[in-house]
C-alpha cells in the first residue's frame, strides 16, 4: 500500500492504541529515515484540521538542477494530478454513501466524557435533597445525615456515573482508505486523517477543557475511593467485630419491637429473679404513640406474668383519640386478666404550657400521686418489688425489662436515657454524681468516667434522673411498717418546692438523698436503654446510630472533632444549676 504521511505524523505525535482485534500490520507506521524528503514539524504547528503537519521538504538549493523538472517528471506530475482528481471523486462518493447508510451518529454523538460535569451536578443535587429530607424528617440538623447521604446516595450514583462513562470511552484508530496506484503522497496527506468519535476543536480550547475535565474526573474518583473505603471498613467491622447476642422474641403484636429486635436496646437476658412491678403512667394527647405503647405494655406483661403486674394509668383533658384508645387498652388488659386502674378524668383544671411553671409542677405532681394511689391504698403493697414509671414514650418490652434488671435489680432508682431530635432531652432533671448539669449534645455529661460508661453501655451513678422511664425500689412508695418513721422516710410523694424551682421528678431523687443522707443512694442511669417521644427518633438512636456504617462518623466526628476539639463551644448550653439550696443534700459518699 502507499505511504500515509498524515497518519504517520499523527502516529508519531500521539501513537494510537490498537484494539484487541487490530494488529500492527493494520496501521501505517512511518520511519523518517526511510523517507528523508518529508519533514515532521513539532507539535506547536498544526494544519487546518488541527493535525500535525508532515510536508515535503523544500528542494535543496545546493544542487543547481534542483528546481528544474525533466519532461518525464512533468508528465508523471500531470498523471498524478489526474489520478488525484479521479480518486477524490471516488472517495467523495464512497464517503457520502457511507454516511447515508450509517447515519450521522459518529459525528453528532458527543463523547460521554462530556457528561461528567452534568452528572456530578445531578449527583450533588440528589445528595443535598436527601440530606435536607433527613433533617426535616428527624427534625434536627446533624452532620450524621450528611455523612449517610454521601455513603448511601452519592456513592452509588457516583459509581454508576463512572460505569456509564467507561462503557463508551473514546477509541482511536487509523482509518486507511483504498488508494490507487497513481496516488501521490500529497494526495494521501490531504485525503487521510486520524479520527475519533468526537470532532476536534481548537487546540487552546481543547487543552483547557481537557485539563478541567481531567481534574474533575480525578477529584470525583478520589471521593469515590474514600467512600468505598468507608463501606469496606463498615463491612469488615460488621463481619468480624460486631458481637452477637441472643434476642428475646417480642410480642407478635409489637411490630416496632420486631423491627428493632436486633438493636442494642433490645438485646436482653432473662430477669435474674421474679419481679412484681407496679407500672404507672400519665397520658395526655398520646394517640401517636399509644399503639406502640399498648403493644409494648402487653408484651411486658407477658414477659413478667400477668399476676406479677399492676397497671395504673391516669389521663386527663385529652382532645385527640387518647380516651377511646385507652378504653380499648382497658378491654385488652381485662382479657389478659391483669389487675389495673385506668382513669380518664377531666375534672381538675389542666395547666398548659402557657401556665406558670410552678403551677404546672404542682398539677403534674398531683396527677402523678393520683396514679400512685392504688399502690398506697393496696393491702398487698409490700408484695411489689419495683415501681416502673413510663411517660408517653416509644419503648419496647425489652427496654423495660432491661431497665428493671439494671444492676441485677438492686438500686434505689434506675433511669433510661430519653432523646429528641437534637439530643438528650431531660437535662432539667438529671444531675451527675458531682451535681453538675447536662447539655443536650454528645457526650451530655462532663466527667470522663460517665462518658466511658455511656460508650460501653454500662450503668453509672448520678444524683438525680427521670428520662422518660424510671424504675424504683418499691420501698420508697410503700407506707412504712413502723409508725415511728422519720419525716424524710417513705412513702415518698411527688411534690413541688416553694423555695427552689424544680421538677417534681427531680424532687423524688432529692427526697431519696435526704432519706439516706449522708450515704449516697444507688441512683443509676442505664445508657443501654434509649427511649424517645416519636417513632422516628427511637429508630434514630436505637437503630441508625448503631449501624457499623456509622462507626467512622461516631469516632471521627462525634468523639474527636465535635467533642474533643470543639466541645467547649457547647458548654454554655448546659442547663444552669439554679437550685443551690439542694447542694448540701446531694450525698458525696459511696452508695451503701
Amino acid at each position: 500500500m502507499s505511504l500515509c504521511p498524515r497518519a504517520a505524523a499523527q502516529a508519531l505525535h500521539s501513537p494510537p492504541e490498537l484494539e484487541q482485534h487490530e494488529y500492527k500490520q493494520h496501521a501505517a507506521y512511518f520511519d523518517p529515515q526511510d523517507h528523508p524528503h518529508y519533514t515532521l514539524h513539532p507539535s506547536s504547528r498544526f494544519g487546518a484540521d488541527n493535525e500535525p503537519l508532515l510536508e515535503s521538504s523544500a528542494p535543496s538549493v545546493d544542487h543547481p538542477n534542483a528546481g528544474i523538472r525533466s519532461p518525464q517528471s512533468l508528465h508523471s506530475l500531470l498523471a498524478r494530478r489526474l489520478a488525484r482528481l479521479v480518486s477524490s471523486a471516488v472517495a467523495a462518493s464512497s464517503s457520502s454513501s457511507s454516511s447515508s447508510s450509517t447515519g450521522s451518529t459518529t459525528s453528532s454523538r458527543p463523547s460521554r466524557k462530556r457528561w461528567l460535569p452534568a452528572l456530578l451536578l445531578l449527583n450533588l443535587a440528589v445528595t443535598v435533597a436527601a440530606f435536607v429530607a433527613a433533617c426535616v424528617h428527624f427534625n434536627t440538623f446533624t452532620t450524621l445525615f450528611l455523612y449517610l447521604a454521601l455513603l448511601i446516595v452519592a456513592f452509588p450514583i457516583l459509581s454508576l456515573t463512572f460505569l456509564l462513562l467507561s462503557s463508551n470511552s473514546a477509541s482511536y484508530k487509523l482509518r486507511l482508505p483504498q488508494f490507487s496506484p497513481f496516488s501521490s503522497p500529497d494526495f494521501e496527506q490531504s485525503s487521510f486523517r486520524f479520527s475519533s468519535n468526537s470532532p476536534a476543536p481548537t487546540a487552546a480550547s481543547t487543552s483547557r477543557r481537557s485539563c478541567r475535565s481531567f481534574r474533575l474526573d480525578r477529584l470525583a474518583r478520589y471521593v469515590q475511593y474514600v467512600l468505598a473505603s468507608l463501606w469496606f471498613l463498615a463491612l469488615v467491622e460488621w463481619l468480624f467485630f460486631q458481637p452477637f447476642f441472643d434476642t428475646t422474641s417480642p410480642s407478635a403484636s409489637d411490630d416496632l419491637a420486631i423491627f428493632l429486635k436486633s438493636s442494642p436496646a433490645s438485646r436482653i437476658a432473662p430477669p435474674p429473679q421474679p419481679l412484681k412491678v407496679f407500672i404507672a403512667s400519665n397520658l395526655y394527647n398520646s394517640q401517636d404513640i399509644l399503639p406502640t405503647y399498648s403493644a409494648s405494655l402487653k408484651g411486658l406483661i407477658q414477659h413478667l406474668g400477668a399476676h406479677n403486674v399492676f397497671i395504673s394509668i391516669y389521663e386527663s383533658h385529652s382532645t385527640d383519640q387518647t380516651k377511646p384508645m385507652l378504653a380499648q387498652l382497658d378491654a385488652d388488659l381485662a382479657h389478659l386478666h391483669v389487675d389495673r386502674q385506668i382513669v380518664r378524668d377531666d375534672g381538675a383544671a389542666r395547666m398548659n404550657k402557657s401556665s406558670p411553671v410552678q403551677d404546672r409542677i404542682e398539677f403534674l405532681a398531683n396527677v402523678r400521686n393520683l396514679a400512685m394511689q392504688p399502690l398506697a391504698q393496696s393491702a398487698h403493697a409490700h408484695n411489689f418489688s419495683h415501681v416502673l414509671w413510663i411517660n408517653d414514650i416509644v419503648f419496647t418490652p425489652q427496654d423495660a425489662v432491661r431497665l428493671l434488671n439494671t444492676n441485677n435489680a438492686h438500686y434505689d432508682q434506675a433511669c433510661a436515657m430519653d432523646f429528641i431530635g437534637n439530643g438528650f432531652y431531660d437535662t432539667w432533671v438529671t444531675r451527675d454524681a458531682q451535681a453538675q448539669t447536662l447539655k443536650r449534645q454528645w457526650p451530655y455529661f462532663k466527667q470522663p468516667h460517665d462518658i466511658d460508661a455511656m460508650r460501653q453501655g454500662t450503668p453509672f451513678v448520678v444524683n438525680s434522673c427521670w428520662n422518660g422511664m424510671s424504675a424504683f425500689d418499691a420501698k420508697w412508695f410503700v407506707p412504712p411498717k413502723s409508725q415511728f418513721a422519720q419525716p424524710a422516710q417513705p412513702p415518698i410523694q411527688f411534690r413541688s418546692s416553694s423555695t427552689c424551682l424544680s421538677s417534681e421528678c427531680q424532687l423524688v431523687s432529692y427526697d431519696i438523698h435526704r432519706a439516706t443522707h449522708p450515704k449516697r443512694p444507688n441512683i443509676l442511669i442505664n445508657p443501654a436503654v434509649k427511649v424517645a417521644y416519636t417513632h422516628r427518633h427511637y429508630r434514630l438512636y436505637n437503630s441508625i446510630l448503631s449501624w457499623p456504617l456509622v462507626r467512622p462518623w461516631r469516632i471521627v466526628w462525634r468523639d474527636w472533632i465535635a467533642h474533643r476539639l470543639f466541645g467547649w463551644l457547647t458548654e454554655s448550653r448546659r442547663w444552669p444549676n439554679e437550685c443551690q439550696l439542694k447542694q448540701p443534700w446531694w450525698s458525696t459518699e459511696a452508695a451503701s
